[in-house]
């Protein structure tokens, strides 16, 4: 529009925000409010927080007490950097006094597919984006940036009844043209946006879209531009953050990505931990086990399963309520969290296809600037030469002979029984799987990495620990089997005996493992429900 003939012809529908905020932002911007002439304003919209459906929080006095109560763990997904989204949620922090970490995606769309996945705590972005999922269920929407309460969202409260008066933001969508336009052009230009925004038609197509039509001209709108201007310069001065952080973050992305198909692989969860480990200089630990399922727990309410740990977690406020698999075999979904992209996506299939370090993870980018990433896991992965994101991998168990389960795939036909032992291990019941003692040397090798690394406290770095238990061999502990009385357990519910008819592609996987007929005896049998 600036570099157009000043004439009139050219004009451009935008956000104040992208004048009012990225002048600050951007140190090197190319326009200035000086440049142009707000002309008429033509919607205003709205903004809010919201968290998935899974969590914990009803309120946002709920989702902040328990922000303080387990420091740098809150954070929340926008749909870009230096937005009025990303400096709401600094906003709300400071007044609030907690840690609430920002994480920039590329546009809402995937910013609320990953709240929604319980991947990210909360989203702050637009009111219009939030109405639908809020409605549908699938997020709960705990406060608007709105003077009053809205219409389309009646139940939630806004900032300001919620305690924060200054989190009352609105933005608007108008009209501008070059500051070099003649006046008498300005003039006419004013008057017929404003009449053309002001039809019925165009109101009912904007609320449709769930903004508000406000139809204001050029005085009004130049007051309002320099008020926000003025607004958001001690704003953005005081959160600290610099656009550079993210050009940094941006530049390595590129210089891994210089291919079309790592662009549109590149994980949104490479980006949140980039923000979380190599900006603040953070140490991040991930644990990892098989085969969990955050609805049968005793903190969740079952009656059957027993987990003392997770519910001693649990009672100080660390729950895993939105865990998931993103596959039901370890080596797909193992390949999934290396990436952050679903199995379809990475094409490790099964647990005959392990991954080998493509497509790129989150390791690869936090790597390439120097932040230490190890592991002391169960990775399952092809093999430990393999560039799979870690700077060292230490106790690491990888598919076997770097092919994993062949036999097992699915195929069409099925394969017959292999024969030889059979698939739930020799021994069941109670005793002391090889696992058991794999998973105390992972522990024992854990701590003492974590107490090396303390001792270099500037370094920041990511470890990997990953345990194998609860996993076949169908063998448990005496103290964890007992908890268990065999005959206390209910039988399975899908299984022929009664009545039940399988799918036939899982009747051919019960006829291909003949678990059943392996049983020596029904006593046995039990033993196995238990362990």
């Amino acid at each position: 529009m600036l570099q157009s003939p000043a004439d009139g012809g050219t004009v451009l529908l935008m956000p104040n925000g992208n004048v009012s905020i990225f002048q600050h932002v951007y140190p090197e911007l190319k326009y200035a409010l000086s440049d142009m002439v707000p002309l008429a304003t033509v919607c205003s919209f709205d903004f809010g927080l919201a968290v998935g459906s899974g969590s914990m929080a009803r309120t946002l006095k709920e989702f902040i007490d328990g922000a303080k109560a387990k420091p740098g763990h809150a954070a929340y997904g926008t749909p870009g950097p230096g937005t009025a989204m990303h400096f709401m949620g600094v906003m709300l922090a400071k007044n609030a006094g907690f840690e609430f970490t920002p994480i920039s995606f590329r546009g809402g769309a995937a910013a609320m597919t990953d709240v929604m996945g319980g991947m990210v705590p909360a989203l702050a972005t637009t009111v219009p984006n939030l109405i639908g999922p809020t409605k549908d269920g699938k997020l709960r929407t705990l406060a608007v940036s709105s003077e009053q309460r809205l219409k389309s969202l009646p139940d939630v409260p806004t900032f300001r009844e919620s305690g924060f008066p200054d989190l009352v933001i609105s933005k608007r969508f108008g009209f501008f043209a070059s500051a070099k336009v003649p006046e008498a052009v300005q003039a006419e230009l004013e008057q017929a946006l404003m009449a053309a925004a002001s039809k019925p038609r165009v109101v009912a197509a904007l609320e449709k879209l769930e903004f508000d039509s406000v139809v204001k001209g050029r005085a009004h709108y130049l007051a309002l531009m320099k008020s926000d201007v003025a607004r958001w310069g001690p704003v953005v001065k005081a959160s600290g953050y610099k656009a550079e952080d993210w050009g940094v973050f941006e530049r390595t992305r590129r210089r891994l990505g210089a291919h079309r198909r790592f662009w549109r692989l590149f994980s949104p969860c490479a980006a949140a931990l980039w923000k979380r480990v190599a900006m603040p200089r953070r140490h991040v630990l991930i644990l990892m086990s098989d085969e969990r399922d955050p609805r049968h727990t005793g903190c969740s309410g079952s009656p059957l399963v027993k987990t003392p740990h997770l519910d001693a977690l649990a009672a100080r406020g660390t729950r895993f309520a939105q865990a998931y698999r993103p596959g039901p075999n370890c080596v797909p979904a193992r390949a999934a969290f290396a990436t952050g992209h679903r199995v379809h996506r990475t094409r490790h299939w099964d647990n005959a296809s392990p991954y080998s370090g493509q497509p790129l993870g989150w390791g690869h980018v936090l790597q390439s600037q120097g932040i230490r990433v190890e592991s002391v896991a169960k990775l399952h992965y092809r093999a430990e030469e393999d560039p799979a994101g870690f700077d060292a991998e230490h106790l690491s168990m990888h598919g076997v002979g770097g092919y994993g389960v062949v036999w097992a795939s699915i195929r069409d036909p099925c394969i017959s029984q292999p024969g030889g032992r059979r698939m739930l291990g020799q021994n069941l019941g109670a005793g002391e799987p090889c696992y058991t003692r794999y998973d105390a040397a992972v522990t024992q090798r854990s701590m003492a990495w974590l107490q090396q690394a303390g001792r270099q406290p500037g370094q920041p770095f990511v470890l990997s620990v990953g345990r194998v238990a609860p996993h076949f061999p169908l063998l448990a502990p005496r103290a964890f089997s007992d908890l268990y009385p065999p005959h206390s357990l209910p039988q399975p519910k899908l299984h022929p005996d009664t009545g039940y008819v399988r799918h036939p592609w899982v009747q051919a996987c019960a006829d291909f493992s003949q678990n059943e007929a392996s049983f020596h005896s029904a006593d046995e049998r039990l033993a196995v429900f238990s362990a």
